[in-house]
């Protein structure tokens, strides 16, 4: 059994994105991430390698997560099927499925869908419990 969790980073400036709904009125961008999500696994790596704002939205851009890592880049011959250790395994591009880019959301409270939440904000790392 996995253990689920949302990503999301708190991004007010739109300079940061192209979608001019992102901002005041939406201002979370998240990420499901189904594998691994209590705290004990994604705290070190967000703190460690997604610890700024530029950091936390190239992590969440790509889309829905199978297993967060240390890298979210993609290396030759990465891919759902032939992971390379260390590195971020996500659906869409690592395993081309569809529907699974990154989302909006208005209030922390909201993405608290899952077994836990990540949310980057005010340059630090908050992890949340929904208590399912």
């Amino acid at each position: 059994m996995s253990t689920r969790s949302n990503i999301a980073v708190k991004v007010i400036d739109t300079k940061y994105y192209d979608d001019k709904e992102i901002g005041q009125e939406w201002p979370y961008i998240y990420v499901y991430c189904h594998f691994d999500g209590y705290p004990s696994h994604h705290l070190p790596i967000l703190n460690t390698y997604y610890n700024d704002l530029d950091k936390a939205i190239e992590l969440v851009k790509h889309g829905d997560i199978s297993i967060l890592a240390e890298s979210c880049e993609n290396p030759e011959g990465h891919s759902f099927d032939t992971p390379v250790k260390g590195y971020t395994i996500y659906y869409g591009r690592d395993r081309d499925e569809k529907n699974v880019k990154m989302r909006r959301n208005i209030s922390v409270r909201s993405m608290l869908q899952e077994q836990w939440l990540y949310v980057f904000e005010n340059g630090k790392w908050e992890c949340y419990g929904s208590n399912k």
